[in-house]
């Protein structure tokens, strides 16, 4: 079972920031997630949230500003403004990529434009000279998901869900869908059982805590997406 750094070890350091690649690197820890949005001018900048106002104290969206202005902005960490900004997707990628990790980026749909999402985050995939066999897209969306295996058929992508029940319908070789994300308080072992006997990947969202793990057969589970790497360091 493998640790996949949750927004760059978002209890450690500024969550989805170039600190938080540093950071898993320093732990030696080969797998990052992060999440991609666009911005007004159609770059893709790494942020979880719609709203600016949890992570920077702007009441605006992340859709009304260019990335040239959100990229200024510092992410705030336990309560207090730091010096990491938010940071267009090219460079978090290149910079992943330059520290040896693979890369687990899901897309963000916050304004229902899928297609501008795809675009978006293609574009900085290619900026960044990231190989596709380095990263691995994934989203809630089905849609971006088959607008992503129509551009790329190659990427290799991953199906975010709530629980696996809600993904049971696709047909995953045809979407070259290779790995299913679910949350890991709401399955059991049976619940993975069906996935895992079609080859795919299981990783399991977002796991603080060991303890969450103890109902399941861990031999079912591939990764664990984390904001605190050092809790798992026996388990991976």
């Amino acid at each position: 079972m493998h640790l996949i750094a949750h927004r760059g070890c978002a209890l450690k350091v500024p969550e989805n920031s170039l600190a938080g690649i540093r950071y898993t690197a320093s732990r030696s820890i080969e797998h990052i997630e992060c999440d991609i949005s666009v911005a007004a001018d159609e770059i893709a900048v790494v942020f979880h949230d719609d709203s600016l106002a949890r992570m920077v104290r702007d009441p605006r969206s992340v859709l009304a500003c260019e990335s040239v202005e959100l990229c200024q902005m510092p992410l705030w960490f336990k309560g207090e403004a730091t010096e990491e900004r938010i940071p267009r997707a090219d460079a978090f990628l290149a910079l992943a990529h330059q520290l040896g990790l693979f890369v687990h980026l899901e897309l963000k749909v916050h304004d229902q434009e899928v297609e501008r999402v795809v675009a978006a985050a293609f574009a900085s995939i290619a900026a960044s000279h990231i190989p596709m066999s380095r990263l691995r897209i994934s989203s809630f969306s089905i849609d971006a998901l088959r607008q992503c295996h129509a551009r790329v058929p190659s990427a290799q992508l991953g199906v975010a869900c709530h629980h696996p029940i809600e993904v049971a319908y696709l047909d995953f070789a045809a979407l070259s869908i290779v790995s299913v994300h679910a949350n890991a308080e709401a399955v059991c072992s049976a619940d993975l059982r069906p996935i895992k006997a079609q080859g795919l990947e299981v990783n399991l969202y977002t796991v603080n805590q060991p303890m969450t793990l103890e109902k399941l057969d861990l031999a079912l589970v591939d990764g664990v997406f984390t904001d605190d790497p050092d809790a798992f360091v026996e388990l991976s």
